[in-house]
């Protein structure tokens, strides 16, 4: 079916040409705009967790300074909840910002570390503890940074696909519209032209001239019956040359026969005898 749809030879439809072309089209312009959502989904989401990530080192440092100026306050405890409530709205996601890990082993990994080190070591210490000395806090920090180097890493990746995915999809469209041009071309521009050769060579006189009819189905049939129309032309015209030169003939016979009546009936008005006219008469049709 294939090959008979893209062989003009073959004489399939062209609306059946057309419809499967455009069926693939939309199939193939779907599955790119699915496959960009779903790019720009993963770099949204991938965004908004690199800045939750920002958030939590905020909350980190912020936290640091709240336990040396006011220990076991009701501010350490507020902060303590936001900095948990950003760390897990980061580890489970919020599909309405969007907010989502990307589906990488080695960012999950560091999630599970920062939320282990977070439970073991930090909360303990700026709740219960001493004040987390500076060693802990940078340790802290460098996961948290390590992990947002984690996201950009595959948010930078992400976007490198999509920027090769937007070159495919240029140069799909410049091949796409080069491909339409000749296919254009080839279905209905050529039958056009040659139904239209036709037409001149009819009105040049040059009855019985044919097309060619390896095209499309509809064209064809027109094709077809120009050729007959063209067929009968020549047969009506050569017809008509007959029945002038029989007609043309047959008015000779009767001039040559009116011409001799009117001799034969001048001889008898003629003050002559019977048999003189009589005798001019079969002359005159001996000679003739």
């Amino acid at each position: 079916y294939m090959d008979s749809l893209f062989n003009p030879s073959r004489g399939s439809s062209l609306s059946a040409r057309l419809k499967l072309l455009t069926g693939l089209w939309l199939i193939a312009a779907l599955a790119a705009i699915s496959f960009t959502l779903a790019l720009a989904w993963r770099l949204e989401g991938a965004g908004a967790a690199i800045n939750e990530t920002g958030r939590l080192r905020t909350h980190v440092y912020r936290l640091a300074y709240l336990v040396k100026q006011q220990p076991n306050s009701n501010a350490v405890k507020m902060e303590t909840a936001a900095f948990e409530q950003s760390m897990h709205n980061i580890a489970e996601g919020d599909p309405k910002r969007p907010l989502f890990l990307p589906n990488d082993p080695d960012v999950h990994d560091k999630m599970q570390l920062i939320m282990q080190f977070w439970y073991d070591t930090m909360k303990p210490m700026l709740l219960n503890g001493p004040t987390p000395a500076q060693e802990q806090l940078q340790q802290f920090a460098d996961i948290l940074n390590n992990f947002a180097y984690s996201l950009e890493t595959v948010d930078a990746h992400n976007i490198d696909w999509l920027r090769r995915f937007q070159m495919a999809l240029l140069v799909m469209i410049v091949t796409s519209a080069a491909i339409m041009m000749i296919l254009l071309y080839s279905w209905v521009i050529r039958p056009i032209n040659l139904l239209r050769n036709g037409v001149q060579a009819i009105r040049r006189g040059e009855f019985g001239a044919q097309v060619a009819t390896d095209t499309a189905a509809e064209f064809a049939q027109l094709a077809q019956g120009f050729n007959r129309m063209s067929s009968h032309l020549k047969t009506l015209y050569t017809d008509l040359e007959k029945q002038v030169s029989q007609k043309t003939q047959s008015l000779a016979n009767k001039n040559r026969e009116l011409e001799t009546l009117y001799e034969t009936t001048r001889n008898l008005h003629r003050s002559r005898s019977t048999s003189e006219a009589a005798s001019d008469f079969l002359q005159h049709i001996i000679q003739e």
